[in-house]
């Protein structure tokens, strides 16, 4: 009767503090400048998929918002942008969980005119991480 009373409190503590955690959140971010949209399109390795979408606004951004589960959790993005050129990063791997459940994992990804950004600490600024690929028009 004991061993069934600690393994309750012992469930219960586990999944009561599991909830309470923060979630993980991947930010896609449009710095390319006025007038400039960027088109992305986000999918994981299960169901999950944006669609391809326009980010039309300087400073705008989606952010999805998640818990990590057990099993491997993969989101790529597609990114995409024109001025003279056509700009693109395919296939970008924006997130991937580990062996170890987390909780409060931020990846966040700012496109800029120069490149790709990237950051993975809500103090620390974004750095260049990534060129552009481009083709003409």
């Amino acid at each position: 009767m004991n061993h069934s009373k600690i393994f309750m409190l012992v469930f219960l503590l586990f999944f009561g503090l599991y909830e309470a955690k923060n979630p993980n959140r991947i930010i896609v971010h449009n710095q390319l400048g006025s007038g400039i949209p960027l088109q992305y399109h986000c999918h994981d390795n299960g169901d999950k998929d944006t669609g391809v979408r326009t980010l039309s606004e300087f400073n705008s951004n989606w952010t999805h918002t998640f818990f990590d589960s057990i099993g491997v959790i993969v989101w790529n993005c597609d990114l995409h942008f024109q001025t003279d050129k056509e700009y693109y990063f395919d296939n970008l791997e924006v997130y991937r969980n580990g062996i170890i459940i987390r909780s409060g994992q931020l990846r966040q990804w700012t496109a800029r005119l120069d490149g790709i950004y990237f950051t993975r600490d809500y103090k620390k600024p974004v750095e260049h991480v990534l060129n552009w690929n481009s083709t003409n028009i």
